[in-house]
């Protein structure tokens, strides 16, 4: 390989030394067997929740109006909040 990466040239060693298959033993393969259980993790569970991809195709799009639903409700309770306050002040 070339200082800057771009280009490349075979290798002047030819013989690939690769590992040999070994038994695992008993600690090792239920970690293994607990890390590869079928299912879902939570936090891919949660990111689905929220992004909207656990409701399907159109998932997305109801999570979005959702926001921007919630964001009105929040702006008009502001706006209902703050109004009668300042109007208090002029009378």
């Amino acid at each position: 390989m070339s200082a800057d990466a771009l280009s490349w040239r075979p290798s002047a060693q030819r013989s690939v030394l690769w590992s040999a298959p070994a038994e695992l033993s008993v600690a090792q393969r239920q970690a293994y067997e607990g890390a590869l259980a079928p299912g879902i993790p939570v936090q891919q569970l949660l990111l689905d929740l929220h992004s909207g991809r656990f409701a399907g195709r159109y998932g997305p799009v109801f999570v979005d109006l959702l926001a921007l639903l919630l964001a009105v409700v929040s702006l008009t309770g502001a706006w209902l909040f703050l109004v009668p306050r300042l109007h208090r002040g002029r009378h």
